[in-house]
């Protein structure tokens, strides 16, 4: 919360102190600097580019929250028909409405032979697809009453490999409610974060072959949710188009990731109309991709 009250009326108190308390300018600009600068990183100022174009990648992984399709099987069948165009290897999907489906068909309408689906309701819940055998980690957790927590699955891969991918579905503080602004709310909302942080803590330190994490974190990149895997896994962001942008709408944040372990050639931002979350695609290969620096109007150089 103050990460993101941070980032967008951060500016409102330094522009007001810059014109106030004239004899510490210095200081107030150095805050504008360090706010711009914050807001820069998480709006996706950091290009990416190839010396070179990458091979044809030998894994694509993608993370969609699907809003629950909003619950009408027309708009069932239209997700349905993305999913098996965009045919991605392993897809981690959130707020998972299957209708009148069995998960298994489902899978089958979406162009997956295989899922693992974890059930919040009669027809709701976490899903893991795949184009490979994927089976339940055995350590999984779905919050009472909600589709948030996480599903974590073993994928057996062509190559003999077997990695680990972990759907992770943070809940929401749901800021526009009025109710949401009660304590008894926030301690939930904290609670319920706690008991997926834990269970995410013991997945990497037990884990110790390729992990991919995936998923709806309800939170921007300053924050601690998607904070605790900087350093240890890659942020498929390192290879998003440049000026790519937020992952959520209306307003505009970026609170869906894809950590890997290792630099993804190419990350790609899809809309479905009549979702407020992106559908994101990051490729990855077996080199590391060639990384060069390019300048923008922010910074004199940028890039990773």
């Amino acid at each position: 919360m103050a990460a993101l009250g941070a980032m967008y009326g951060g500016w409102v108190v330094v522009a007001y102190f810059l014109w106030k308390d004239r004899d510490k300018r210095l200081y107030w600009g150095f805050l504008a600097g360090m706010w711009g600068l914050s807001w820069g990183f998480t709006y996706r100022l950091w290009p990416f580019s190839e010396k070179k174009p990458p091979p044809p990648p030998t894994l694509r992984i993608a993370t969609w929250n699907m809003d629950a399709s909003h619950y009408e099987r027309k708009l069932i069948e239209r997700d349905l028909a993305f999913l098996a165009e965009v045919r991605a290897d392993v897809v981690c999907l959130q707020e998972v409405y299957l209708g009148d489906y069995s998960a298994e068909c489902f899978a089958e309408r979406a162009g997956y032979p295989y899922i693992l689906f974890r059930k919040a309701g009669p027809a709701m819940g976490m899903a893991i697809l795949s184009r490979y055998p994927v089976t339940d980690y055995g350590a999984s957790i779905l919050l009472r009453g909600s589709t948030n927590g996480v599903l974590a699955g073993k994928v057996a891969l062509p190559s003999g490999d077997t990695v680990q991918v972990v759907n992770v579905h943070y809940p929401s503080y749901r800021l526009g409610k009025a109710e949401s602004w009660k304590y008894r709310h926030w301690h939930r909302v904290w609670e319920a974060q706690r008991e997926i942080d834990s269970l995410l803590a013991r997945i990497r330190e037990a884990w110790q072959r390729p992990m991919w994490v995936c998923g709806d974190f309800n939170a921007i990149p300053l924050s601690y949710a998607a904070g605790q895997w900087w350093g240890y896994l890659w942020d498929s962001y390192g290879a998003a188009g440049w000026l790519e942008g937020p992952t959520w709408r209306p307003i505009p944040l970026r609170i869906d990731y894809i950590w890997g372990p290792s630099p993804a050639y190419r990350q790609m931002t899809q809309w479905v109309e009549g979702h407020h979350h992106a559908y994101l695609l990051a490729e990855y290969g077996e080199r590391s991709p060639m990384l060069v620096k390019r300048k923008s109007l922010t910074f004199a150089l940028l890039g990773r």
